[in-house]
Parts: C-alpha cells; sequence; structure tokens
C-alpha cells in the first residue's frame, strides 16, 4: 500500500511539473524586447538598453553592448557570422556581440532604424522618417533606395524578403519592390501596418486595427483581409512556423491561428494579464516572446508542434551542400542543400573537364533545407561534379553514374 502511494505521488509530481511547465515561463524581466534573433544555439534580443545574449535557451541572459554608443535597439539581424543592431545607426558584431563597430556611412543622422532585413549580399534597413536604405557591402557605405515611397509622417515599420519581391511595411500601407529596391510601388493602402511573416504559401502582414492580411507570392500586388475570428487585439508582431501563425498584440498577448488567419485562439497561460507581445523568435524546442514584461518562453510542444514538425520547419544556420544519395547512382540520385538566408542560388553539374552538363537551380531561396533530384539517363557513365553556388558561398562535390 505504501508503494503504491508513493508511485501515486510521484506520478502526480510529474503530472503536475510536466503541466506547470506547458504554459509561458517568464526568463528575462527587461522590460521593452522589441526584437529577436538567431544565429545557432546563440540567441540575442535587444531593448532600449541594448543588446542581451543567452546561449542556454533563455535560462540566464548576459548584457552585450561594447562598442555599442546607441544602445535603443529597435531591430536585429544575422547573416552568416555577422549580427546587425539597428538603433540610431546600424552596428555590426563578428564575434557573437562581444564587440560592436558602427556602420553607419551613407545612413540618415539621428533616425531610428525600426527593421533590418537580408537577402543574399543586400542588407535592407528601414527608418523612421528616412525610407529605405540599402547596403552590399556589409554595412560599409549605405545608400538611399526611395523611388516611389511615400515618405511624409511615413515610418518604415518591417521590411520582408520573398524570392525577388521587398515589402515595406509602413503608416500609410504596404509599398512592394520587384527590382532590390530601385522603384516602389503602393500595392495596400490600409493604414498603420506594422509586421510580416513569410511562409512557402503567403506572404502575411499584420495591420495596426484589422488584423491580419495575405498575399500569394505569385500575386504580390494582390492582398486580401483574413477573417480574423477571435482576434481582438491590435497585432504588434507575428511568427509563422510550419502551418502554425502566431500574433504578438497589444495587452492582449498571444494568438495561435493554424490556418493563416481565418480564426484565432488566445494562447496566454502563464502570461501576465495585460501584457503586450512585440517581437518573436523560435529557438531550440521553443517559441519566445518579447515584449514590454520582458521575456517568454513556451515549449512548442505545447501548441501541438511535434519534434519531427519542428525539426522539419527548423530553419539552417549555415549553408550545407550535402553528399547525393544514392552514389554511385543510375540513372537518379537526390542532391540535398541547405540555405540559411535568402539567396539567389545556382545548382550546376559539370563533367570531368569542368564543361557544364545541367543546371538544376537558378533562382532566389528563402531559407529553408531544399533537395533535387538529378536523372543521368541522358549521359554515359563517368565522374561528374556538382557545385553549389550562393553570394560568397560555394561547394562542389563529386558522384558517379554507373550505368
Amino acid at each position: 500500500m505504501k508503494k503504491f502511494l508513493l508511485l501515486l505521488i510521484i506520478v502526480f509530481e510529474l503530472s503536475a511539473n510536466n503541466f506547470l511547465q506547458a504554459q509561458w515561463v517568464q526568463t528575462y524581466q527587461k522590460n521593452g524586447i522589441a526584437c529577436f534573433t538567431v544565429s545557432g544555439s546563440n540567441l540575442f534580443a535587444g531593448n532600449y538598453e541594448g543588446v542581451y545574449l543567452s546561449t542556454d535557451n533563455g535560462t540566464n541572459w548576459t548584457t552585450i553592448n561594447n562598442g555599442l554608443t546607441n544602445t535603443y535597439v529597435r531591430a536585429l539581424a544575422v547573416s552568416g557570422t555577422n549580427i546587425y543592431a539597428g538603433s540610431f545607426s546600424v552596428f555590426l558584431s563578428t564575434n557573437n556581440g562581444t564587440n560592436w563597430t558602427k556602420v553607419d556611412n551613407g545612413l540618415p543622422y539621428g533616425d531610428l532604424v525600426y527593421c533590418i532585413e537580408i537577402s543574399g549580399a543586400n542588407i535592407f534597413a528601414g527608418t523612421q522618417g528616412s525610407g529605405v536604405y540599402l547596403t552590399t557591402n556589409n554595412g560599409i557605405s549605405w545608400n538611399a533606395i526611395n523611388n516611389g515611397l511615400d515618405l511624409v509622417n511615413n515610418r518604415i515599420l518591417a521590411l520582408a524578403v520573398s524570392g525577388t519581391n521587398i515589402y515595406a511595411a509602413t503608416d500609410k500601407g504596404i509599398f512592394l519592390s520587384t527590382n532590390n529596391g530601385t522603384n516602389w510601388t503602393l500595392v495596400e493602402n490600409y493604414p498603420s501596418f506594422d509586421s510580416f511573416a513569410v511562409s512557402n504559401r503567403y506572404i502575411i502582414a499584420g495591420q495596426y486595427d484589422y488584423g491580419v492580411f495575405l498575399c500569394s507570392p505569385d500575386l504580390p500586388d494582390f492582398w486580401v483581409f483574413a477573417a480574423n475570428q477571435g482576434l481582438t487585439s491590435h497585432v504588434y508582431a507575428l511568427k509563422v512556423y510550419g502551418t502554425y501563425l502566431f500574433a504578438g498584440t497589444e495587452k492582449g498577448g498571444v494568438f495561435l491561428s493554424t490556418n493563416y488567419g481565418s480564426s484565432w485562439n488566445s494562447v496566454n497561460t502563464g502570461l501576465t494579464e495585460g501584457t503586450s507581445i512585440g517581437s518573436f523568435a523560435v529557438s531550440g524546442s521553443y517559441l519566445f516572446a518579447g515584449g514590454d514584461a520582458g521575456v517568454w518562453r513556451r515549449p512548442l510542444s505545447d501548441f501541438g508542434i511535434t519534434a519531427v514538425e519542428s525539426e522539419k520547419y527548423k530553419l539552417p544556420t549555415d549553408f550545407v551542400l550535402e553528399q547525393n544519395y544514392p552514389n554511385p547512382f543510375n540513372p537518379t540520385t537526390i542532391i540535398k542543400f541547405s540555405v540559411p538566408n535568402s539567396q539567389f542560388v545556382t545548382l550546376k553539374v559539370h563533367d570531368m573537364l569542368g564543361r557544364e552538363v545541367t543546371t538544376l537551380v537558378n533562382e532566389e531561396k528563402l531559407p529553408g533545407n531544399y533537395e533535387v533530384k538529378f536523372n543521368g539517363s541522358n549521359l554515359s557513365s563517368g565522374v561528374y561534379f556538382y557545385r553549389l553556388q550562393a553570394g560568397s558561398y560555394s561547394d562542389t562535390k563529386r558522384f558517379i553514374l554507373m550505368k
């Protein structure tokens, strides 16, 4: 009987612990967390006092402000080993935030950088009052790219890249550029857009008063209003993870939609009532939310996201070209590769003399893991090479066709 009671107590304690973990937990009490970015196992957060780093899924945080002369950090972004912080200028760190260097030549003096978006070698910065700026040399110099943008009382609050399209969320609506910012066109004139999320199916925009709008990458200038049933607060932030869409709201916490905004459910267990959420990140097996009360963490599994799904939608942190399988092959084989940020990617096959046999990929790719099938039925047996090129990254591997 005593053993039975002891077993019941253990089971009850384990169940209670699992229940307590299955909710939001505050892991950092710095107010006003405005942005996150992730690089491998490093999670960075920014607020009006600077940048913070966690290497253990948010359990512990370290302030990393050395060289950061403007500590009001509104934007963070990662490109390879480079980390960018947007403040009243732009700062660059090449050593995980240990040191920061100002890289703002050409940016307007004293104008707050609200957002930073990276597409290959192109880095875009959206500002409070001066429009959008572009650098192609890691911030050494910036150029204004505002042709077609309405800059009168119009903040650039968010940027998004989908293929060759760039979107700017502003106080006056959504602007689209199809040529790296050379020209912009107003494609949605509802006011007060301030957040984006990009999936393989939709570009999703958060609008302050009316909820969420959607467009297809194939119809970038045609936006539709999602039903937004159950969404009761102004949207400040969006995060898409597979088919799961999270919205951070003003004093309403976090909402979840699994049908791209048609309907929403509040998922606020553990959050302080009335919490505003303005930023999200996925790191490890957790969803992080940042806002006026600091950093909150919740297991992805708590939303019904399985470990398999989590791994499927986990974005890579480095370029990887894998060895094909099978190898040798006859006549087909699979080649897998990973892209950590939006890049124009080419994947080509060459023969032993270096002559190009075929091009398998020749297009802009979003961050993700990809695979392509190569069919060598029209080639003779022998040794061939496949080469992946994406920005400054390149890798070549050998494979054998054996008929």
